[in-house]
């Protein structure tokens, strides 16, 4: 509403140029994304890509829809969600992580070992980490890094719905 309608209506066009990139990028483009379907295209396997990706999709759906239909505080629903969103989407860079900073706030705040902080904060800048290694060792294990915060969250929904090692206040 800021911009005016003239922004909304050219969004659309914005598509084919994403989908001219993940169609047509090259083993470097691949390798700078920091996702499932990327992490696979940069090993050249477009097919095997395209259905990790949808599986990973689907996946991501189906926990954060379990989730949220259970009772359980907003804040920690809202942490589930961004940790399994750079899970969902095909086409993601490093630069759009900042807002896995709530999942992993949310997890210092919430895990009782004290000495398990200072990892969780590395699952903060792994993204970062994983983009430095990316090019050097043709692999951006980012969806990995994503991966473990989504169950390190979720696993609190132990049989009484809380696990032992996270503060469920």
């Amino acid at each position: 509403m800021c911009f005016g309608s003239a922004v909304w209506l050219a969004y659309p066009s914005s598509w084919a140029v994403s989908q001219h990139l993940i169609e047509a990028g090259d083993h470097a483009f691949f390798l700078r994304q920091v996702t499932v379907y990327a992490m696979l295209r940069a090993w050249d396997l477009p097919e095997a890509a395209a259905v990790a990706q949808g599986l990973a999709t689907t996946l991501s759906i189906l926990v954060i829809w379990r989730f949220w239909s259970i009772d359980a505080p907003i804040e920690r629903k809202v942490a589930l969600l961004l940790a399994l969103t750079p899970l969902a989407t095909p086409y993601l860079f490093s630069y759009d992580l900042p807002f896995l900073v709530v999942p992993v706030l949310w997890l210092v705040a919430h895990y009782k070992q004290r000495w398990s902080r200072p990892a969780l904060v590395a699952l903060y800048v792994s993204p970062l980490l994983c983009r430095a290694v990316a090019l050097p060792l043709s692999v951006n294990p980012t969806p990995l890094v994503c991966i473990a915060m989504a169950v390190l969250i979720y696993r609190q929904l132990g049989p009484s719905g809380a696990d032992e090692r996270f503060d469920t206040s």
